[in-house]
């Protein structure tokens, strides 16, 4: 359930969040540049756009791969709840809805400019 892959995702998908923001601003030229290197190779800044739609593409499978795997995470919890009790099912769905509402709340705050 939690193999390495799975607890690399978050960095992974941070990495590229960055890569994609750094191509971004070779495109749009607020990083003057003629050349970049990425993955161990050099390219002309033409290519940074191509590079990051490859990206983007990229990104969005890892998003979806820790949205899967928190969803079974939870599912696999939730069973072991409901073998216990009802209500223990109930509480742990009732912490997990307020979690991610207090994680949302921390992200804004964090967030706000």
């Amino acid at each position: 359930m939690l193999t390495q892959r799975t607890k690399n995702l978050p960095k992974e998908i941070q990495g590229l969040v960055t890569d994609i923001e750094i191509l971004k601003a070779i495109k749009d030229r607020e990083i003057p540049t003629k050349t970049f290197d990425f993955d161990g190779q050099k390219y002309k800044s033409e290519k940074a756009r191509s590079i990051r739609e490859m990206l983007e593409i990229e990104l969005q499978e890892k998003k979806n791969a820790l949205a899967n795997a928190d969803k079974n995470i939870f599912i696999f919890f939730y069973k072991k709840a409901l073998k216990i009790s009802a209500n223990e099912a109930k509480f742990y769905t009732e912490n997990y809805k307020a979690y991610f509402t207090h994680r949302k709340e921390a992200d804004q705050y964090l967030n706000r400019k």
